[in-house]
């Protein structure tokens, strides 16, 4: 068992380091459902005949409105923006009823509205025939996307990423070793780097006048940390040479992990190992052994 353990901890060691250079589903991603009915404005221009004499009526920049009066016959281009929906834009049997998104953008200047940047649509054999009209042009669909949020309603988007962080484990488990060994609860100092893979709900709420998000979510990763160990004559009898004074020492720990993200916070559950460092380190009872840890981390940053 502790083989299998320790192969999928470096294994998830191996793989974050190159998720940065792995397709969409290596980095960060938004999971956009098409029953959120996301969509693009497409701008169409409308030619206005106005004869000679017709009036025109505008806004000042001192907020006053200005009328003008047309000397000729003269033709006015007026821009009109339509919302296309992807779902009628693109076939849904394609899509699986979602696609995916780089970076999402809410804010209190907007927020009845989620702002989207897709991830690039490619002109291919592949996505071609899954445009509803092949005469439609593929470009549209690489433009900004949008999501309407009713007031005081919300929209859920699933979001998974590779990201890190810092994390203390304020006390941990360790087993009994012998009948004076016995199971044992520690609150040495200890603090760790942890990388993982997450799985977040994030939703996006229009509270009229302020946008509010919250995340939820879990996490599987490994950490790698440093904690302060106490050394005493009694926690290390079991070398052949105990030490006959206390002192402190140092040792590494390292280990796979799950948290459960709430709020920008992780409290997360470790399995872990430590490895003593230095001499007098070594002889502590619970070096090379491992020990279950919980801790309350935060995220610095994503790959």
């Amino acid at each position: 068992m502790k083989f299998y353990i320790i192969l999928i901890f470096k294994i998830l060691l191996s793989y974050s380091v190159l998720a940065q250079n792995t397709s969409v589903r290596g980095r960060g991603v938004y999971i956009i459902k098409l029953k959120h009915k996301p969509y693009f404005n497409q701008k169409d221009y409308v030619d206005i005949n106005l004869p000679a004499g017709a009036q025109l009526t505008f806004d000042l920049p001192d907020g006053q409105r200005g009328t003008i009066t047309l000397c000729s016959d003269t033709t006015i281009r007026k821009v009109k923006e339509e919302k296309v929906f992807i779902d009628n834009y693109v076939r849904t049997n394609y899509l699986g009823n979602k696609y995916y998104a780089i970076d999402i953008k809410h804010g209190d200047d907007k927020p009845n509205l989620l702002i989207i940047n897709p991830w690039t649509w490619k002109d291919n054999e592949q996505i071609r025939p899954a445009l509803v009209d092949d005469k439609t042009n593929i470009e549209d669909l690489n433009t900004k996307h949008f999501i309407d949020i009713k007031p005081n309603e919300k929209v859920s988007i699933w979001y998974n990423k590779w990201d890190y962080g810092a994390l203390t484990i304020p006390f941990a488990i360790r087993k009994a070793l012998n009948d004076t060994t016995k199971l044992t609860v520690t609150t040495n100092l200890s603090a760790a780097v942890h990388i993982r893979r997450s799985w977040n709900y994030q939703s996006y709420k229009n509270r009229r006048i302020k946008a509010k998000m919250s995340t939820k979510g879990a996490s599987f990763g490994a950490v790698l940390g440093f904690s302060q160990i106490g050394l005493t004559p009694k926690n290390t009898d079991l070398d052949e040479d105990p030490l006959t004074t206390e002192e402190d020492g140092l040792s590494i720990f390292t280990g796979p992990s799950l948290a459960f993200n709430l709020f920008g916070a992780q409290l997360a559950i470790i399995y872990a190992w430590d490895i003593g460092i230095g001499e007098d380190s070594k002889k502590w009872n619970y070096h090379k052994k491992a020990f279950w840890g919980f801790g309350v981390g935060i995220e610095l940053g994503a790959f």
